[in-house]
């Protein structure tokens, strides 16, 4: 299980907090200077995903006795055993010489650390806590243990963490799904990148019936490349096996990193209803996509930009997708097409800084405020990316249900502007912010 340690310099909240995220009181909870010193852990859910978390005994680097000594080294060892360091400070006092010692150790320990900056019970404690930044981390999170403000952001991102060594981090061979209409060129182009022929290549549609997986090692990158059946559209499907080659595709999509998408540069009706649906498939799946125009060196009458211009007005919804020209038979733009598929994942695993994303989303939101409903209007305090594969943001707002899908789309489209994602879809969650904890 994904242990959390709670670590941080004597008196600063760490037992509270601890209460605080496991829902009950567990730990003993008092003013005294270094009274834990022993490792309490509990077990915690957050939206479907378990973590441990454990209570730490204070970091003092001027001990004397040998009771705190101890503390020391257990604190030290729950360290070397978590996945994730949960540092509290203590915004009332501001950052001391302690905390950045103890930040440097979490640094040379190369662990992922979350700042929880306790005891921020008002709007100016929260503003104050920014002040840790210096200690060099990025996700930094104003919380009050006693009062339960910005526990929720806090367990977005812990949870996060555990996001981030499971299904939404990339194993170690890439899978790209090669998509499309029957007969644009799939196997084609699984021939040319294993410069072999190894499917089958015939201009009858429908040669390709099942997904088959090929692994290829390109650019130092171990590649599984899994080869689909032509699309048709769902009213032309007349065989069994045709209707199988079709659900296997949707599969393949499901179960690959990201989907280059083919289309045929020298068809009369260019993007299909059919392409359209297919792309709002990959989409809806979370996906990541490179759009492949196939068998350019055939194509007429047109150039990239026109190209280029006509495929978004198809297809607005897809618009942050890169577009690669190519031609699988002669090799034209087939390295360019793996290069932006490489690019693609890194977005789609891009992650930023809390931070950043905040101070950007509220310039974002200041620009331009979403309209008023029946009198009210939706305020944005804070947000945190909570997932990548594809990038998921978290805004903590005072009521959801006045953030209209217009204003979505605004808040997408400019945050794609600030940071790229290019390629990969980017999933936007709004949740209330309560007043009060939900935790006991």
């Amino acid at each position: 299980m994904h242990t959390v340690a709670i670590v941080g310099r004597p008196n600063v909240g760490k037992s509270a907090l601890f209460n605080r995220l496991a829902g009950k009181r567990i730990a003993i909870v008092d003013s005294t200077y270094g009274l834990t010193r022993d490792r309490i852990a509990a077990s915690v859910s957050h939206e479907g995903k378990q973590f441990s978390i454990i209570d730490t005994g204070g970091i003092d680097f001027d001990v004397s006795d040998n009771v705190r000594e101890m503390a020391k080294r257990q604190t030290k060892l729950a360290i070397s055993q978590a996945e994730t360091v949960l540092l509290v400070t203590d915004v009332r006092e501001g950052p001391v010489p302690l905390d950045g010692e103890i930040a440097a150790m979490l640094r040379r320990a190369g662990k992922n650390v979350i700042v929880a900056v306790n005891k921020a019970d008002n709007e100016a404690l929260e503003l104050a806590a920014s002040s840790f930044h210096r200690l060099g981390f990025p996700d930094l999170f104003a919380v009050s243990a006693t009062h339960g403000l910005g526990i929720d952001a806090l367990m977005d991102a812990l949870a996060a963490q555990i996001m981030g060594k499971g299904k939404n981090e990339p194993s170690g061979t890439l899978k790209i799904a090669i998509v499309g209409r029957p007969n644009v060129g799939k196997s084609s182009y699984v021939n040319r990148i294993l410069r072999e022929e190894r499917m089958i290549v015939d201009e009858a549609p429908g040669t390709t019936r099942d997904s088959v997986d090929i692994e290829v090692s390109r650019s130092g990158r171990s590649v599984t490349l899994i080869d689909t059946a032509g699309v048709r559209r769902e009213g032309a499907i007349r065989e069994p096996a045709e209707f199988f080659s079709l659900s296997r595709t949707r599969g393949s999509i499901r179960r690959s990193d990201l989907a280059l998408m083919l289309i045929d540069a020298t068809e009369g009706e260019g993007v299909s209803m059919q392409d359209e649906k297919l792309a709002r498939y990959i989409h809806d799946q979370g996906k990541g996509c490179v759009l492949g125009v196939n068998k350019w060196d055939l194509a007429r009458d047109t150039d990239m930009r026109r190209y280029r211009e006509y495929v978004w007005q198809k297809m607005r919804f897809f618009n942050y997708v890169p577009l690669v020209f190519m031609s699988a038979k002669s090799g034209q733009g087939i390295e360019r097409s793996l290069d932006t598929i490489f690019y693609v994942c890194e977005q789609m695993g891009k992650r930023i800084g809390t931070p950043v994303l905040n101070r950007v989303l509220h310039n974002i939101w200041d620009r331009h405020e979403p309209p008023a409903r029946s009198g009210k209007r939706c305020r944005f305090y804070y947000a945190a990316q909570t997932g990548v594969r594809p990038p998921t943001v978290q805004l903590f707002v005072n009521e959801k249900k006045l953030v209209g899908r217009t204003y979505v789309n605004y808040l997408v489209n400019e945050l794609r502007r600030a940071f790229g994602f290019e390629g990969t879809p980017l999933r936007l969650e709004f949740k209330n912010r309560r007043k009060e904890g939900r935790r006991a």
